[in-house]
């Protein structure tokens, strides 16, 4: 399924349309505003649709709410007979509850009955954000649980806090059961369920002490979660088996899962989590199929699984992390990229199913307890890349096995099995040893570390182990924030906004950050230290040596000057070179007055050999003297491995924003009635045209031996909507009439 990796092209494009009209229509459809301040008036528009709420900010709590007359009087929220204290039935409606912190007491899960969902977000077109729960007490729910669920259409919810208690058993993770077969009851409370078409999550955060998971999709359509948070905690076996009381020593200790031995039973030297999964698909739910599920910069710590992503394709993970996880990912098809996990409590990845693309880092934190692997691999037609964070090898070793398989329950002391393995592409870069089972065969190993091949027809190579481009000097494409209010505008970037520093703003309309100072002849900009987790981005000659900026200048502006500060302390100085399109060189110039472009400096001409440098931020300089006013607007600044990494990248560079794919790529006519139609590119030579459905299908493909701008593409596809691709980076949609 390698059509998988050009589906987050589509996501891309065609998410931000679905949640950029959800949110329009839920602001644009309200009326006015309403306050409110107390759970009861919160209950009472809730029901209402075509509204703007804002609650009074302030701690409530939902027992002065649900008292036994309201509590008689609830009926079941849906057909499914799950109950909500909260009923969120209208549509249209905006609700602003910053700064506000709902108090439920557990006791109430109890109370209610059946399945209970404290925050029940049924309507269509709601913009729900800034709300706290707090979970009070442990009492379980009576039958299970959720604390939020998302079942409505077209649905925003930013910056919700969910702190979950109140479920049972609670202290063993799963090892006393999950569902049907369980050695004791199970009265599960959840965090987030997302069971609606283009629902998107943003900046959201669960902390569970409670057996359930945390942020999981079922019957979902078209998802996103962005920025955001799932943290649990974890226990040891060893824990477990010293109790003197308890469900697990009630049942002698036993458990659903076998160990190396054989033995349902508790097994020391292990570590589990305490809950469930941070991020879990569900193939169905409500009636409804799961499919299109997107993560972005989003963590998930101390869970069962950070990512149990196994089903509800295409999925897209791109710059997310597990930590302190019995497994960090684990996923049948789709795409993970810019991703990192520490393999700690279990192994970094298991990876199933066929034509999954994954790029991770490990990183280096160190098991405590016996962790038997740091990935298995099985299915096929995979590519997998393995790197080492920052840099960094990992000092104890543990294996990457590929034709082997996630134990059962991605259990960490369940052994792990085996399957027919084929057609694998694995680059490991991070000097762990791999072995290949004997089941595994066809594929290409290229390591850095050692290989145990008993497969057959593996090819064995030596890895490209350096990144052809960085996105950035962060972990995200360096991206202006277009907030005046965020005190840190490049996502973790800590510049200087005041002191001997020029004025730094933001200009919102453009989103850039624009430098102002007095041009005495001598302006530049600084290069600083990062002031946390200085070893993200190490510049060193063989590293990424070539530093570039998108910026614009003024007719007044001279030469650009750089100052970056190395290990010692000291500082070079040294001005820019040639933009991407001249030659390579370091010459003194004054670029064109008033133009855009990309302009580059070769830092492996600069930094000595022996020397490691960490950017931070950066800031302009104010000369304090008399003199006109310079300004520089910056766009983003990116690190790459060489020239001919920047210039293959140049055409990104090159644009006004991160979404040049409509500005290079042409397809016409469009819509098309007739069985041809033409794509054009704008200074891009065609090498690869794909041709897809809007569920991912590959429908048409085909490769051009001699590079072209202009192609005439002979068809037969049926009327409807396509995505075409060229050299899977370009994208645009065509319908076909």
């Amino acid at each position: 399924m390698n059509s998988l990796n050009k589906k987050k092209q589509f996501l891309k494009e065609y998410k931000g349309i679905f949640f950029l009209l959800a949110f329009l229509s839920a602001t644009f459809s309200a009326v006015g505003q309403i306050t409110v301040s107390s759970i009861a008036e919160l209950a009472t528009v809730a029901s209402q649709s075509n509204q703007t709420i804002k609650m009074t900010p302030g701690v409530y709590n939902m027992i002065d709410y649900l008292t036994p007359t309201v509590i008689a009087n609830n009926t079941p929220a849906d057909s499914y007979g799950r109950r909500a204290m909260i009923l969120f039935s209208g549509s249209n409606n905006i609700f602003d509850l910053t700064g506000v912190t709902i108090n439920v007491d557990t006791a109430l899960l109890n109370d209610l009955g059946s399945n209970v969902i404290e925050f029940h977000l049924a309507g269509n077109n709601i913009n729900f954000k800034g709300l706290t729960v707090t979970d009070i007490g442990n009492s379980p729910t009576a039958s299970g649980g959720q604390s939020m669920v998302v079942s409505g259409n077209d649905i925003v919810v930013e910056n919700v806090r969910l702190n979950m208690s109140g479920s049972s058993p609670y202290g063993y993770g799963d090892l006393l059961g999950k569902g049907g077969g369980s050695l004791v009851p199970m009265r599960k409370h959840s965090g987030l369920l997302v069971g609606g078409l283009n629902v998107s999550i943003i900046g959201c955060s669960i902390y569970s002490q409670s057996f359930g998971h945390l942020f999981f999709v079922q019957g979902g359509r078209n998802v996103l979660f962005q920025n955001c948070y799932a943290e649990a905690v974890t226990r040891t076996t060893d824990s477990m088996l010293a109790e003197t009381s308890g469900l697990a020593y009630n049942k002698n200790f036993e458990a659903v899962y076998p160990n190396y031995d054989g033995n349902k039973v508790i097994t020391p030297g292990y570590t589990k989590s305490l809950s469930e999964c941070g991020f879990r698909t569900y193939g169905e739910g409500t009636g409804n199929t799961t499919a299109g599920v997107t993560l972005i910069n989003c963590t998930a710590r101390n869970c069962r699984v950070g990512f149990a992503l196994e089903v509800g394709g295409p999925i897209l993970v791109q710059n997310c992390e597990a930590t302190g996880c019995e497994a960090g990912y684990n996923i049948y098809e789709g795409v993970i990229e810019n991703s990192r996990g520490d393999a700690v409590n279990g192994p970094l990845l298991y990876l199933s199913g066929t034509g999954t693309e994954v790029e991770l880092e490990l990183m280096p934190t160190l098991p405590t307890t016996t962790l038997h692997a740091l990935a298995t691999i099985s299915g096929t037609n995979h590519k997998v890349t393995f790197k080492k964070w920052q840099n960094t090898t990992r000092a104890q070793q543990h294996k990457i096995i590929v034709g082997g398989t996630r134990p059962t329950g991605t259990n960490p002391f369940s052994p792990l099995g085996s399957e027919n393995t084929s057609g694998i592409i694995l680059n490991n870069c991070t000097e762990m040893p791999v072995e290949v089972l004997s089941k595994a065969s066809s594929s290409t190993i290229n390591s850095n570390g050692t290989v145990t091949n008993n497969g057959t027809g593996i090819t064995l190579g030596t890895p490209v182990c350096q990144n052809t481009y960085l996105e950035g000097l962060i972990d995200e494409p360096f991206e202006i924030a277009a907030n005046s209010q965020n005190p840190d505008p490049f996502y973790g970037w800590n510049p200087d906004v005041s002191g001997t520093f020029g004025v730094m703003t933001i200009d919102e309309a453009n989103k850039q950050l624009v430098c102002t100072f007095e041009n005495n002849g001598a302006d530049y900009i600084r290069f600083y230290w990062r002031k946390t987790n200085p070893s993200n981005h190490k510049l060193n000659p063989a590293n990424y040596p070539i530093l570039a900026m998108k910026g614009e200048r003024p007719d007044t502006y001279a030469n650009f000057v750089l100052i970056m500060n190395n290990t010692s302390g000291s500082a070079t100085q040294f001005k820019d070179g040639a933009s991407v399109n001249g030659v390579e060189t370091l010459a003194y110039s004054k670029l064109l007055p008033g133009t855009t472009d990309v302009y580059y400096w070769d830092l492996s001409t600069l930094i000595p050999a022996n020397q490691v440098w960490s950017l931070s931020g950066f800031n302009c300089v104010d000369t304090k003297e008399v003199n006109p006013i310079s300004v520089m607007k910056l766009d983003y600044i990116k690190t790459f491995t060489s020239l001919n990494a920047l210039k293959g990248y140049a055409n990104v560079l090159s644009t006004t924003d991160h979404n040049f794919v409509k500005n290079q790529l042409n397809v016409y006519p469009n819509p098309s009635s007739d069985s041809n139609f033409s794509v054009k590119t704008s200074n891009v030579p065609i090498q690869n045209i794909k041709i897809y459905s809007v569920l991912g299908v590959l429908v048409f493909e085909k490769n051009y031996s001699e590079d072209s701008e202009d192609n005439t593409i002979q068809h037969n596809l049926k009327a409807g909507v396509y995505i075409v691709t060229v050299n899977n980076t370009h994208t645009a949609k065509l319908i076909i009439n």
